[in-house]
């Protein structure tokens, strides 16, 4: 293995790395919208079961067609921005596996571009003891012919 072929292994390992930190920010980012969006889910909720735990204390009270038709079209716009809010959760969620599955893709690629330099790195390093070792003994023979 030549010292050029190290370093572009060593190269190409940098690249994926800085790569895979990219895909770790985003995935970062990701998480936080789905966490986002799960708040603003669970704030509507609650919203709405206080909404209409405040109205049964006033049902028993009369009301107005009026108020009451209000009452109705106020909670099927709440229900619908409810519905609304599930999908952009699911939504949130899918673009969350998606960057997980490119996170999970580009780490794999960095662990196996690093075995490979570490094997490369050894392989090196024995050819040199090997080398080392040859001079060496060489020089031990030239010695012990004089």
């Amino acid at each position: 293995m030549t010292k050029h072929k190290l370093k572009r292994f060593g190269e190409l390992e940098r690249l994926a790395e800085n790569e895979e930190n990219k895909a770790s920010q985003r995935l970062k980012q990701r998480i936080e919208d789905v966490l986002a969006q799960r708040t603003k889910l669970d704030q509507l909720r609650t919203y709405l079961q206080e909404y209409r735990d405040g109205s049964e204390q006033t049902a028993n009270q009369k009301i107005d067609p009026t108020r009451w038709e209000n009452y109705r079209r106020f909670l099927a716009q709440l229900s619908q921005t409810i519905e609304a809010q599930q999908l952009e959760l699911a939504e949130a969620e899918s673009r969350y596996r998606d960057e997980a599955a490119r996170w999970q893709a580009s780490h794999a690629r960095t662990e196996s571009l690093s075995r490979l330099l570490e094997k490369y790195e050894d392989e090196k390093k024995r050819e040199v003891a090997s080398r080392e070792q040859k001079e060496s003994d060489d020089r031990a023979g030239r010695s012990s012919n004089r």
